[in-house]
């Protein structure tokens, strides 16, 4: 049998049971080299049960506690997020008031010089290779009208 923790009980159990039965007239017994008596014997494997039954009641607190504070939290950051950002934009320009709630205000992009010509021109040639017009552009564009084809009589029978 495998000792695992219910295995363990049930065998600490019945071992109880057989030295309340059969042992509890001898004087001692010699274990690993040691002497016990049944009454130690029997406090020293009722200790380990109860150990373990104290460990799963606790394991089941343990995981019903997290249980408990991960339901917590889904429901508390989406609305800490939002909290955040509503207050952020209130008192942006107002850092003290902001290190009151435990915000930094949000530090603005610095774009250097360089990466923005390269923008512009990556923004040209998309707009070249895609033919894309702004509005003034389009406005210029005319479409030209074909006049229709005279039409063509058709001949009429001779008689």
């Amino acid at each position: 049998m495998r000792p695992t923790k219910t295995n363990k009980t049930i065998r600490n159990a019945k071992a109880i049971a057989g030295t309340q039965k059969h042992l509890m007239n001898l004087a001692s017994i010699i274990l690993n080299g040691a002497a016990f008596t049944p009454a130690q014997i029997i406090a020293l494997l009722q200790a380990e049960s109860d150990s373990i039954v104290a460990f799963d009641a606790a394991d089941g607190q343990r995981k019903k506690a997290v249980a408990t504070e991960k339901a917590a939290s889904a429901a508390a950051n989406p609305v800490f997020v939002t909290f955040r950002r509503e207050v952020v934009n209130m008192f942006a320009t107002q850092p003290e008031t902001l290190a009151d709630f435990g915000f930094v205000p949000p530090k603005k992009r610095v774009v250097s010089p360089a990466t923005q010509v390269e923008a512009a021109q990556k923004r040209k040639a998309t707009r070249k290779a895609r033919n894309t017009m702004g509005k003034k552009q389009k406005a210029e564009i005319k479409g030209e009208v074909t006049p229709p084809a005279p039409a063509v009589a058709a001949p009429t029978p001779k008689s």
